[in-house]
Protein backbone atom coordinates (compact mmCIF):
# COMPACT_ATOMS: atom_id res chain seq x y z
CA UNK A 1 0.00 0.00 0.00
CA UNK A 2 1.14 3.87 -0.71
CA UNK A 3 0.43 5.78 2.11
CA UNK A 4 0.41 9.58 2.60
CA UNK A 5 0.24 10.93 5.98
CA UNK A 6 0.00 14.84 6.87
CA UNK A 7 1.74 15.45 3.55
CA UNK A 8 2.27 19.40 2.79
CA UNK A 9 4.78 20.66 0.09
CA UNK A 10 5.90 23.92 -0.23
CA UNK A 11 7.44 26.12 -2.97
CA UNK A 12 9.51 29.30 -2.30
CA UNK A 13 6.24 31.39 -0.41
CA UNK A 14 3.53 29.33 -1.86
CA UNK A 15 2.05 26.13 0.05
CA UNK A 16 0.63 23.66 -2.89
CA UNK A 17 -1.10 21.08 -0.59
CA UNK A 18 -1.23 20.93 2.76
CA UNK A 19 -2.09 18.09 5.19
CA UNK A 20 -2.53 15.37 2.67
CA UNK A 21 -3.79 12.01 4.26
CA UNK A 22 -4.37 9.58 1.54
CA UNK A 23 -3.80 5.84 0.85
CA UNK A 24 -3.96 3.39 -2.34
CA UNK A 25 -3.85 -0.09 -2.55
CA UNK A 26 -2.69 -2.52 -5.17
CA UNK A 27 -5.20 -3.06 -8.02
CA UNK A 28 -6.65 0.46 -7.92
CA UNK A 29 -7.03 3.63 -10.23
CA UNK A 30 -6.77 6.37 -8.76
CA UNK A 31 -7.81 9.89 -10.87
CA UNK A 32 -6.13 13.14 -9.55
CA UNK A 33 -7.98 16.44 -10.62
CA UNK A 34 -7.77 19.91 -10.18
CA UNK A 35 -7.48 23.44 -11.40
CA UNK A 36 -4.61 24.04 -13.57
CA UNK A 37 -1.37 24.42 -11.23
CA UNK A 38 -3.15 23.30 -8.13
CA UNK A 39 -0.15 20.85 -7.54
CA UNK A 40 -1.43 17.21 -8.97
CA UNK A 41 2.05 17.14 -11.25
CA UNK A 42 3.96 18.04 -7.69
CA UNK A 43 2.20 15.63 -5.93
CA UNK A 44 3.65 12.65 -8.65
CA UNK A 45 6.98 14.46 -8.48
CA UNK A 46 6.90 13.54 -4.73
CA UNK A 47 5.87 10.04 -4.94
CA UNK A 48 8.56 9.52 -8.08
CA UNK A 49 11.53 11.31 -6.25
CA UNK A 50 11.69 14.14 -8.70
CA UNK A 51 10.83 16.47 -5.82
CA UNK A 52 12.88 17.11 -3.77
CA UNK A 53 16.07 15.97 -5.63
CA UNK A 54 15.30 18.20 -8.92
CA UNK A 55 13.02 20.56 -8.17
CA UNK A 56 13.52 21.92 -4.66
CA UNK A 57 10.43 22.20 -2.27
CA UNK A 58 9.94 22.07 1.20
CA UNK A 59 8.28 18.43 2.63
CA UNK A 60 6.96 17.75 5.61
CA UNK A 61 5.12 14.59 6.38
CA UNK A 62 5.62 10.76 5.70
CA UNK A 63 5.51 8.61 2.43
CA UNK A 64 5.64 5.30 2.96
CA UNK A 65 5.36 2.38 0.46
CA UNK A 66 5.25 -1.30 2.06
CA UNK A 67 5.70 0.26 5.25
CA UNK A 68 9.22 1.30 4.12
CA UNK A 69 9.55 5.24 4.33
CA UNK A 70 10.18 6.52 0.77
CA UNK A 71 11.22 9.99 1.43
CA UNK A 72 14.67 8.33 2.28
CA UNK A 73 15.24 6.30 -1.03
CA UNK A 74 16.68 8.60 -3.83
CA UNK A 75 15.27 8.40 -7.08
CA UNK A 76 17.43 6.11 -8.34
CA UNK A 77 15.70 3.81 -5.47
CA UNK A 78 11.97 4.56 -6.43
CA UNK A 79 12.46 3.88 -9.81
CA UNK A 80 12.18 -0.11 -9.20
CA UNK A 81 9.04 0.23 -7.65
CA UNK A 82 7.80 3.16 -9.33
CA UNK A 83 7.32 4.07 -13.15
CA UNK A 84 6.36 7.92 -14.68
CA UNK A 85 4.66 9.16 -17.83
CA UNK A 86 5.20 12.67 -18.14
CA UNK A 87 3.21 15.48 -19.49
CA UNK A 88 5.52 16.09 -22.02
CA UNK A 89 7.12 12.27 -22.97
CA UNK A 90 10.42 14.07 -25.20
CA UNK A 91 11.00 15.02 -21.06
CA UNK A 92 11.49 11.04 -20.36
CA UNK A 93 13.18 9.88 -23.95
CA UNK A 94 16.98 8.92 -24.00
CA UNK A 95 17.38 7.16 -27.10
CA UNK A 96 16.72 8.22 -31.11
CA UNK A 97 15.05 4.42 -31.71
CA UNK A 98 11.76 3.53 -30.67
CA UNK A 99 13.06 -0.59 -30.00
CA UNK A 100 15.97 1.17 -27.81
CA UNK A 101 13.53 3.32 -25.77
CA UNK A 102 11.46 0.42 -24.82
CA UNK A 103 15.03 -1.72 -23.78
CA UNK A 104 16.88 1.46 -22.14
CA UNK A 105 15.01 1.56 -19.12
CA UNK A 106 15.36 -2.67 -18.45
CA UNK A 107 19.15 -2.35 -19.60
CA UNK A 108 19.76 0.06 -16.76
CA UNK A 109 18.16 -2.27 -14.17
CA UNK A 110 21.10 -4.92 -15.74
CA UNK A 111 18.30 -7.28 -16.81
CA UNK A 112 19.50 -10.43 -19.32
CA UNK A 113 19.25 -9.32 -22.91
CA UNK A 114 17.05 -12.15 -23.60
CA UNK A 115 14.89 -11.24 -20.80
CA UNK A 116 14.85 -7.71 -22.55
CA UNK A 117 14.31 -8.08 -25.80
CA UNK A 118 11.21 -11.08 -24.69
CA UNK A 119 9.57 -8.28 -22.38
CA UNK A 120 10.24 -5.17 -25.13
CA UNK A 121 8.50 -7.15 -27.89
CA UNK A 122 5.86 -8.83 -25.82
CA UNK A 123 4.53 -5.67 -24.50
CA UNK A 124 4.46 -3.85 -27.31
CA UNK A 125 2.33 -6.95 -28.98
CA UNK A 126 0.68 -6.86 -26.06
CA UNK A 127 -0.21 -2.62 -26.04
CA UNK A 128 -0.33 -2.74 -30.09
CA UNK A 129 2.74 -0.80 -30.31
CA UNK A 130 4.44 -3.01 -32.58
CA UNK A 131 4.01 -1.12 -35.83
CA UNK A 132 5.90 1.43 -33.78
CA UNK A 133 9.09 -0.40 -33.30
CA UNK A 134 12.19 0.46 -35.00
CA UNK A 135 11.50 4.05 -35.76
CA UNK A 136 12.75 7.47 -35.34
CA UNK A 137 11.09 8.56 -32.07
CA UNK A 138 12.14 12.63 -33.59
CA UNK A 139 9.58 11.57 -36.95
CA UNK A 140 6.77 10.11 -34.82
CA UNK A 141 3.93 12.55 -33.93
CA UNK A 142 2.94 13.81 -30.50
CA UNK A 143 0.27 11.04 -29.72
CA UNK A 144 2.51 8.57 -31.16
CA UNK A 145 5.57 9.26 -28.74
CA UNK A 146 2.86 9.28 -25.55
CA UNK A 147 2.08 5.73 -26.81
CA UNK A 148 6.30 4.82 -26.79
CA UNK A 149 6.61 6.82 -23.52
CA UNK A 150 3.66 4.01 -22.30
CA UNK A 151 4.87 1.53 -23.71
CA UNK A 152 8.28 1.92 -22.02
CA UNK A 153 7.06 2.08 -18.09
CA UNK A 154 4.67 -1.32 -19.14
CA UNK A 155 7.71 -3.17 -19.84
CA UNK A 156 8.83 -2.30 -16.63
CA UNK A 157 6.60 -4.34 -14.24
CA UNK A 158 7.07 -2.03 -11.87
CA UNK A 159 4.37 -1.13 -9.40
CA UNK A 160 3.55 1.88 -8.87
CA UNK A 161 2.53 3.97 -12.29
CA UNK A 162 2.32 7.39 -12.35
CA UNK A 163 0.48 9.37 -15.46
CA UNK A 164 0.70 13.26 -15.69
CA UNK A 165 -1.93 14.37 -18.37
CA UNK A 166 -1.34 10.68 -20.53
CA UNK A 167 -4.42 11.47 -22.61
CA UNK A 168 -3.21 15.65 -23.81
CA UNK A 169 -2.11 14.25 -27.31
CA UNK A 170 -4.09 11.27 -28.04
CA UNK A 171 -6.68 11.10 -30.68
CA UNK A 172 -9.73 9.62 -29.66
CA UNK A 173 -9.13 5.88 -31.13
CA UNK A 174 -5.88 6.23 -29.12
CA UNK A 175 -7.77 7.30 -26.14
CA UNK A 176 -9.46 3.94 -26.08
CA UNK A 177 -5.77 2.20 -26.31
CA UNK A 178 -5.37 4.02 -23.47
CA UNK A 179 -8.51 3.06 -21.55
CA UNK A 180 -7.79 -0.35 -22.09
CA UNK A 181 -3.65 0.10 -20.67
CA UNK A 182 -4.83 1.62 -17.78
CA UNK A 183 -7.38 -1.46 -17.56
CA UNK A 184 -4.79 -4.08 -17.97
CA UNK A 185 -2.69 -2.57 -15.38
CA UNK A 186 -5.60 -2.26 -12.78
CA UNK A 187 -6.22 -6.18 -13.68
CA UNK A 188 -2.16 -6.85 -13.21
CA UNK A 189 -2.74 -5.81 -9.94
CA UNK A 190 -0.80 -2.39 -10.33
CA UNK A 191 -1.49 0.84 -8.12
CA UNK A 192 -2.18 3.49 -10.90
CA UNK A 193 -2.15 7.16 -10.01
CA UNK A 194 -3.76 9.32 -12.96
CA UNK A 195 -3.38 13.21 -13.05
CA UNK A 196 -5.92 14.21 -15.33
CA UNK A 197 -8.39 16.74 -16.55
CA UNK A 198 -9.98 15.27 -19.44
CA UNK A 199 -11.86 12.41 -17.09
CA UNK A 200 -14.56 11.07 -19.68
CA UNK A 201 -12.52 7.99 -20.69
CA UNK A 202 -11.39 6.95 -16.75
CA UNK A 203 -15.35 7.70 -16.07
CA UNK A 204 -15.62 3.16 -15.30
CA UNK A 205 -12.01 2.82 -13.85
CA UNK A 206 -12.07 5.11 -10.88
CA UNK A 207 -11.60 3.98 -7.73
CA UNK A 208 -10.54 6.79 -6.26
CA UNK A 209 -11.48 10.29 -7.25
CA UNK A 210 -9.34 12.59 -5.56
CA UNK A 211 -9.93 16.69 -6.19
CA UNK A 212 -7.41 18.93 -5.16
CA UNK A 213 -8.76 22.32 -3.99
CA UNK A 214 -6.92 25.17 -2.35
CA UNK A 215 -4.32 23.12 -1.06
CA UNK A 216 -6.58 20.27 0.69
CA UNK A 217 -7.50 16.88 -1.16
CA UNK A 218 -10.88 15.88 -1.09
CA UNK A 219 -11.68 11.90 -2.02
CA UNK A 220 -14.47 9.83 -3.06
CA UNK A 221 -14.48 6.32 -2.94
CA UNK A 222 -16.12 4.55 -6.46
CA UNK A 223 -19.17 3.18 -4.83
CA UNK A 224 -20.12 6.82 -3.99
CA UNK A 225 -19.63 7.96 -7.58
CA UNK A 226 -23.15 7.88 -9.17
CA UNK A 227 -23.97 9.97 -11.94
CA UNK A 228 -25.23 12.38 -9.72
CA UNK A 229 -22.39 12.27 -7.52
CA UNK A 230 -20.37 12.95 -10.60
CA UNK A 231 -22.38 15.65 -12.09
CA UNK A 232 -22.21 18.28 -8.45
CA UNK A 233 -18.62 17.82 -8.24
CA UNK A 234 -17.77 18.66 -11.83
CA UNK A 235 -20.11 21.95 -11.20
CA UNK A 236 -18.61 22.42 -7.85
CA UNK A 237 -14.96 21.86 -8.96
CA UNK A 238 -15.07 23.20 -12.45
CA UNK A 239 -13.70 19.83 -13.57
CA UNK A 240 -14.16 18.84 -17.00
CA UNK A 241 -16.92 16.71 -18.32
CA UNK A 242 -17.35 12.91 -17.40
CA UNK A 243 -19.12 12.09 -20.49
CA UNK A 244 -17.53 12.21 -23.54
CA UNK A 245 -18.80 15.29 -25.54
CA UNK A 246 -17.23 14.27 -29.60
CA UNK A 247 -20.81 13.03 -31.30
CA UNK A 248 -22.16 15.93 -29.41
CA UNK A 249 -19.90 18.53 -31.23
CA UNK A 250 -19.96 16.71 -34.80
CA UNK A 251 -23.64 16.73 -34.27
CA UNK A 252 -23.79 20.74 -33.87
CA UNK A 253 -20.80 21.86 -35.97
CA UNK A 254 -19.77 21.81 -39.48
CA UNK A 255 -17.74 19.40 -40.11
CA UNK A 256 -15.47 18.37 -43.66
CA UNK A 257 -13.16 15.41 -44.41
CA UNK A 258 -9.65 16.78 -46.05
CA UNK A 259 -8.20 14.14 -48.58
CA UNK A 260 -4.26 14.70 -47.95
CA UNK A 261 -3.34 12.85 -51.09
CA UNK A 262 -6.27 14.05 -53.59
CA UNK A 263 -3.54 16.21 -55.73
CA UNK A 264 -6.56 18.69 -55.80
CA UNK A 265 -7.68 22.18 -54.72
CA UNK A 266 -9.64 21.89 -51.77
CA UNK A 267 -11.97 25.11 -51.00
CA UNK A 268 -12.73 25.12 -47.19
CA UNK A 269 -15.73 27.10 -45.95
CA UNK A 270 -15.75 28.51 -42.41
CA UNK A 271 -18.96 27.37 -40.36
CA UNK A 272 -20.53 31.01 -41.02
CA UNK A 273 -21.65 29.02 -44.61
CA UNK A 274 -24.04 27.16 -42.87
CA UNK A 275 -27.61 27.94 -42.89
CA UNK A 276 -27.73 28.31 -39.27
CA UNK A 277 -25.05 31.08 -38.90
CA UNK A 278 -25.89 33.44 -42.24
CA UNK A 279 -29.48 33.01 -40.01
CA UNK A 280 -27.70 34.60 -36.89
CA UNK A 281 -26.18 37.50 -38.86
CA UNK A 282 -29.01 38.58 -41.20
CA UNK A 283 -31.41 40.03 -37.72
CA UNK A 284 -32.46 42.74 -40.07
CA UNK A 285 -34.08 40.52 -42.19
CA UNK A 286 -37.87 40.56 -41.93
CA UNK A 287 -39.19 37.20 -40.23
CA UNK A 288 -37.75 34.23 -40.19
CA UNK A 289 -38.77 32.88 -43.29
CA UNK A 290 -36.84 35.47 -45.09
CA UNK A 291 -33.84 34.93 -43.36
CA UNK A 292 -33.73 31.34 -44.27
CA UNK A 293 -34.48 32.06 -48.08
CA UNK A 294 -31.74 34.82 -47.88
CA UNK A 295 -29.47 32.12 -46.33
CA UNK A 296 -30.31 29.14 -48.68
CA UNK A 297 -29.68 31.95 -51.45
CA UNK A 298 -25.93 32.07 -49.81
CA UNK A 299 -26.08 28.75 -49.72
CA UNK A 300 -27.15 27.68 -53.48
CA UNK A 301 -24.56 30.79 -55.06
CA UNK A 302 -21.22 28.88 -52.91
CA UNK A 303 -22.38 25.80 -54.98
CA UNK A 304 -22.68 27.62 -58.06
CA UNK A 305 -19.06 28.55 -56.77
CA UNK A 306 -18.11 25.74 -56.15
CA UNK A 307 -18.94 23.85 -59.28
CA UNK A 308 -16.82 26.95 -60.58
CA UNK A 309 -13.31 25.96 -58.58
CA UNK A 310 -13.69 22.47 -60.00
CA UNK A 311 -13.67 23.41 -63.73
CA UNK A 312 -10.90 26.41 -62.63
CA UNK A 313 -8.88 23.05 -60.59
CA UNK A 314 -8.76 20.52 -63.11
CA UNK A 315 -7.15 23.76 -65.61
CA UNK A 316 -4.64 24.51 -62.66
CA UNK A 317 -3.71 21.07 -62.57
CA UNK A 318 -2.76 20.89 -66.29
CA UNK A 319 -1.20 24.09 -65.69
CA UNK A 320 0.83 22.04 -62.76
CA UNK A 321 1.83 18.91 -64.79
CA UNK A 322 3.10 21.23 -67.71
CA UNK A 323 4.99 23.11 -65.06
CA UNK A 324 6.64 19.65 -63.62
CA UNK A 325 7.43 18.43 -67.03
CA UNK A 326 9.38 22.02 -67.48
CA UNK A 327 11.36 21.07 -64.17
CA UNK A 328 12.02 17.72 -64.95
CA UNK A 329 13.55 18.59 -68.17
CA UNK A 330 15.55 21.40 -66.71
CA UNK A 331 16.48 20.27 -63.42
CA UNK A 332 20.34 20.38 -62.42
CA UNK A 333 19.92 18.04 -59.66
CA UNK A 334 19.45 14.01 -60.23
CA UNK A 335 16.00 13.10 -58.37
CA UNK A 336 17.24 9.85 -56.96
CA UNK A 337 19.95 11.97 -55.23
CA UNK A 338 17.13 14.50 -53.68
CA UNK A 339 15.40 11.79 -51.28
CA UNK A 340 16.63 11.77 -47.97
CA UNK A 341 15.06 8.98 -45.53
CA UNK A 342 15.00 11.14 -42.27
CA UNK A 343 13.74 14.38 -44.23
CA UNK A 344 11.03 15.61 -46.48
CA UNK A 345 11.85 14.86 -50.35
CA UNK A 346 12.36 18.00 -51.89
CA UNK A 347 12.11 19.36 -55.55
CA UNK A 348 14.31 21.90 -56.90
CA UNK A 349 13.97 25.74 -55.80
CA UNK A 350 13.62 25.92 -59.78
CA UNK A 351 10.28 23.90 -59.23
CA UNK A 352 8.86 25.67 -56.30
CA UNK A 353 9.49 29.35 -58.53
CA UNK A 354 7.91 27.89 -61.84
CA UNK A 355 4.80 26.75 -60.25
CA UNK A 356 1.83 29.20 -61.26
CA UNK A 357 -0.45 30.66 -58.09
CA UNK A 358 -3.39 28.93 -57.80
CA UNK A 359 -6.73 31.15 -59.06
CA UNK A 360 -8.87 32.14 -56.41
CA UNK A 361 -12.83 32.87 -56.77
CA UNK A 362 -13.32 36.42 -54.55
CA UNK A 363 -16.75 37.31 -54.24
CA UNK A 364 -19.30 38.90 -51.71
CA UNK A 365 -22.96 38.62 -51.21
CA UNK A 366 -25.35 40.90 -50.17
CA UNK A 367 -27.45 39.49 -47.26
CA UNK A 368 -29.52 41.83 -44.81
CA UNK A 369 -27.85 44.65 -46.19
CA UNK A 370 -24.47 43.22 -44.80
CA UNK A 371 -21.60 41.83 -47.02
CA UNK A 372 -20.30 38.17 -46.37
CA UNK A 373 -16.71 37.84 -46.87
CA UNK A 374 -16.44 34.98 -44.72
CA UNK A 375 -15.44 32.17 -47.88
CA UNK A 376 -13.42 34.28 -49.50
CA UNK A 377 -10.11 32.79 -49.81
CA UNK A 378 -7.72 34.33 -47.55
CA UNK A 379 -5.37 31.85 -46.69
CA UNK A 380 -3.63 29.34 -49.42
CA UNK A 381 -1.52 26.51 -49.03
CA UNK A 382 -0.38 26.36 -52.58
CA UNK A 383 0.87 22.30 -54.21
CA UNK A 384 1.70 21.16 -50.36
CA UNK A 385 3.67 18.18 -50.77
CA UNK A 386 5.26 16.49 -47.65
CA UNK A 387 6.77 13.17 -47.55
CA UNK A 388 9.34 11.47 -45.17
CA UNK A 389 11.21 8.89 -46.77
CA UNK A 390 8.79 6.81 -48.86
CA UNK A 391 5.81 8.10 -46.55
CA UNK A 392 4.14 10.82 -48.64
CA UNK A 393 1.83 12.39 -46.16
CA UNK A 394 0.28 15.43 -48.26
CA UNK A 395 -0.10 16.40 -51.54
CA UNK A 396 -2.92 18.76 -52.28
CA UNK A 397 -3.81 22.73 -52.36
CA UNK A 398 -5.94 24.43 -49.24
CA UNK A 399 -7.99 27.66 -49.28
CA UNK A 400 -8.87 28.70 -46.40
CA UNK A 401 -11.89 31.69 -45.54
CA UNK A 402 -11.92 33.93 -42.81
CA UNK A 403 -13.21 31.80 -39.34
CA UNK A 404 -12.27 29.29 -36.77
CA UNK A 405 -10.99 25.63 -38.08
CA UNK A 406 -10.47 22.79 -35.59
CA UNK A 407 -8.21 20.21 -37.45
CA UNK A 408 -8.83 16.40 -35.88
CA UNK A 409 -7.35 13.32 -37.52
CA UNK A 410 -5.06 10.25 -36.11
CA UNK A 411 -2.61 10.71 -34.53
CA UNK A 412 0.23 10.39 -37.46
CA UNK A 413 -2.05 11.59 -39.77
CA UNK A 414 0.36 15.05 -40.81
CA UNK A 415 -1.22 17.81 -39.03
CA UNK A 416 1.93 18.87 -36.92
CA UNK A 417 3.84 18.79 -40.65
CA UNK A 418 1.13 20.68 -42.09
CA UNK A 419 1.37 23.61 -39.37
CA UNK A 420 5.47 23.45 -39.89
CA UNK A 421 4.97 23.57 -43.66
CA UNK A 422 2.74 26.20 -43.15
CA UNK A 423 5.36 28.33 -40.49
CA UNK A 424 8.39 27.55 -42.34
CA UNK A 425 9.34 25.73 -39.98
CA UNK A 426 10.25 22.71 -42.56
CA UNK A 427 11.15 22.85 -45.92
CA UNK A 428 8.64 21.24 -47.99
CA UNK A 429 7.43 22.24 -51.22
CA UNK A 430 4.98 24.19 -51.54
CA UNK A 431 4.12 27.78 -51.68
CA UNK A 432 1.16 30.12 -48.88
CA UNK A 433 -0.23 33.28 -49.95
CA UNK A 434 -1.98 35.20 -47.34
CA UNK A 435 -4.45 37.58 -48.62
CA UNK A 436 -3.35 37.01 -52.05
CA UNK A 437 0.41 38.11 -51.19
CA UNK A 438 2.94 35.81 -51.08
CA UNK A 439 4.07 34.85 -47.36
CA UNK A 440 8.53 35.10 -47.77
CA UNK A 441 8.51 35.46 -43.76
CA UNK A 442 6.05 33.56 -41.59
CA UNK A 443 6.38 35.13 -38.36
CA UNK A 444 4.96 38.95 -40.38
CA UNK A 445 1.91 37.25 -40.52
CA UNK A 446 0.69 34.83 -37.85
CA UNK A 447 2.04 33.79 -34.17
CA UNK A 448 2.29 30.00 -33.57
CA UNK A 449 1.60 28.18 -29.74
CA UNK A 450 3.44 24.71 -30.30
CA UNK A 451 1.93 21.76 -29.28
CA UNK A 452 5.48 21.48 -26.49
CA UNK A 453 5.41 24.93 -25.29
CA UNK A 454 8.85 24.71 -24.13
CA UNK A 455 10.48 25.46 -27.60
CA UNK A 456 9.06 28.76 -27.24
CA UNK A 457 10.39 29.61 -24.00
CA UNK A 458 13.28 32.09 -23.87
CA UNK A 459 13.49 34.63 -20.91
CA UNK A 460 13.57 34.51 -17.03
CA UNK A 461 10.19 35.79 -16.24
CA UNK A 462 6.43 35.37 -17.42
CA UNK A 463 6.62 39.36 -17.92
CA UNK A 464 9.93 39.30 -20.06
CA UNK A 465 8.96 36.54 -21.98
CA UNK A 466 5.36 38.61 -22.89
CA UNK A 467 7.08 41.80 -23.21
CA UNK A 468 9.03 39.67 -26.50
CA UNK A 469 5.28 39.75 -28.39
CA UNK A 470 4.42 43.67 -27.15
CA UNK A 471 5.57 46.64 -25.83
CA UNK A 472 1.80 47.64 -24.42
CA UNK A 473 2.06 47.23 -20.45
CA UNK A 474 -1.73 47.64 -19.98
CA UNK A 475 -2.21 45.00 -22.46
CA UNK A 476 0.43 42.68 -21.03
CA UNK A 477 -0.99 42.79 -17.65
CA UNK A 478 -4.67 42.76 -18.68
CA UNK A 479 -4.06 39.38 -20.63
CA UNK A 480 -2.01 38.26 -17.71
CA UNK A 481 -5.03 38.63 -15.19
CA UNK A 482 -7.27 37.10 -17.49
CA UNK A 483 -5.61 33.97 -17.70
CA UNK A 484 -4.67 34.57 -14.20
CA UNK A 485 -0.83 34.44 -14.76
CA UNK A 486 -0.64 37.92 -13.27
CA UNK A 487 0.79 36.64 -9.58
CA UNK A 488 3.37 34.63 -11.58
CA UNK A 489 4.45 37.46 -13.47
CA UNK A 490 8.04 37.33 -11.81
CA UNK A 491 8.64 33.19 -11.96
CA UNK A 492 10.62 31.68 -14.41
CA UNK A 493 8.98 30.53 -17.16
CA UNK A 494 10.26 26.53 -16.76
CA UNK A 495 8.64 26.34 -13.21
CA UNK A 496 5.06 26.88 -14.22
CA UNK A 497 2.55 23.62 -14.90
CA UNK A 498 2.31 22.35 -18.62
CA UNK A 499 -1.42 24.35 -18.31
CA UNK A 500 0.31 27.63 -17.39
CA UNK A 501 3.11 27.36 -20.25
CA UNK A 502 0.15 27.00 -22.13
CA UNK A 503 -1.46 29.91 -21.30
CA UNK A 504 1.42 32.03 -21.48
CA UNK A 505 2.06 31.05 -24.80
CA UNK A 506 -1.93 31.95 -25.82
CA UNK A 507 -1.48 35.44 -23.90
CA UNK A 508 1.84 35.84 -25.77
CA UNK A 509 -0.38 34.89 -29.40
CA UNK A 510 -3.09 37.48 -28.22
CA UNK A 511 -0.66 40.38 -27.89
CA UNK A 512 0.64 39.43 -31.00
CA UNK A 513 -2.22 41.05 -33.24
CA UNK A 514 -1.21 38.98 -36.63
CA UNK A 515 -3.81 38.29 -38.45
CA UNK A 516 -3.47 34.23 -38.69
CA UNK A 517 -3.11 32.50 -35.05
CA UNK A 518 -2.16 28.95 -35.21
CA UNK A 519 -2.66 26.88 -31.81
CA UNK A 520 -1.42 22.90 -31.40
CA UNK A 521 -3.63 21.11 -28.86
CA UNK A 522 -4.06 24.54 -27.03
CA UNK A 523 -6.03 23.08 -24.17
CA UNK A 524 -3.47 20.16 -22.82
CA UNK A 525 -2.90 20.76 -19.50
CA UNK A 526 -5.87 23.44 -18.94
CA UNK A 527 -8.98 22.86 -16.54
CA UNK A 528 -12.42 23.65 -17.39
CA UNK A 529 -12.22 26.91 -16.36
CA UNK A 530 -8.95 28.20 -19.01
CA UNK A 531 -10.46 25.30 -21.64
CA UNK A 532 -13.75 27.70 -21.75
CA UNK A 533 -11.71 30.97 -21.07
CA UNK A 534 -9.53 29.92 -24.61
CA UNK A 535 -12.88 28.83 -26.30
CA UNK A 536 -13.81 32.50 -25.34
CA UNK A 537 -10.99 34.48 -26.59
CA UNK A 538 -11.35 31.74 -29.92
CA UNK A 539 -14.72 33.51 -30.37
CA UNK A 540 -12.99 36.66 -29.92
CA UNK A 541 -10.62 36.04 -32.53
CA UNK A 542 -12.83 35.21 -35.15
CA UNK A 543 -14.89 38.07 -34.55
CA UNK A 544 -11.95 40.29 -34.70
CA UNK A 545 -11.88 38.73 -38.92
CA UNK A 546 -8.82 36.97 -37.60
CA UNK A 547 -7.98 33.12 -39.23
CA UNK A 548 -7.75 30.49 -36.52
CA UNK A 549 -6.69 27.05 -37.17
CA UNK A 550 -6.32 24.93 -34.42
CA UNK A 551 -5.01 21.35 -34.00
CA UNK A 552 -7.53 19.63 -31.22
CA UNK A 553 -8.56 16.09 -30.38
CA UNK A 554 -10.35 17.76 -27.43
CA UNK A 555 -14.44 17.87 -28.36
CA UNK A 556 -14.55 19.52 -25.58
CA UNK A 557 -13.04 22.51 -26.52
CA UNK A 558 -14.66 22.31 -29.79
CA UNK A 559 -18.65 21.99 -28.31
CA UNK A 560 -17.64 25.09 -26.45
CA UNK A 561 -16.75 27.33 -29.97
CA UNK A 562 -18.02 27.96 -32.79
CA UNK A 563 -16.38 26.73 -35.66
CA UNK A 564 -15.55 24.16 -38.64
CA UNK A 565 -14.43 21.04 -38.06
CA UNK A 566 -11.63 19.31 -40.47
CA UNK A 567 -10.96 15.67 -40.69
CA UNK A 568 -7.47 14.72 -41.92
CA UNK A 569 -7.31 11.93 -43.82
CA UNK A 570 -5.02 9.90 -45.83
Amino acid sequence: MLECKNISIRYQERLLVKDVTLSAKPGEVIVLTGKSGSGKSSLLKLINGLIPEVQQATITGELTYKGENVLEKDIEERSQFVSTVFQNPKTQFYCINTTDELAFALENQALPVEEIWERVHHYAKLLNTDKLLNRDIFCLSGGEKQLIAITSVVCMENEVYLFDEPSSSLDPQAINWLRNTIKLLKDMGKIVIIAEHRLYYLKELIDQLWIIDHGQVKSYQKEDLVETLLEELANQYQLRSFTSCQEQALASHKHQVIHLLNKETIVIHSELADVRDVVAVTGNAVNEQDRLADARKVVDEQDRLADARKVVDEQDRLVSRENEKAVLENATTPLDKIADANTCTVSSKKASDQLKPIPTIVTTNTLANKQITHNSPQLTCQHYYIQYGKQKVMDCSLQFSKGTYFITGENGVGKTSFIRKLCQLAKFPGKTYFGGELIKQSYDYLSLVMQDVNYQLFTESVWQELSLASDDQAEKEQILKKLELWDKKDFHPQILSGGEKQRLLFAMALVSHKPLIILDEPTSGLDRIQMTRIAQYLQTLQASGKLVLVITHDYELIDECRGTILEFKR
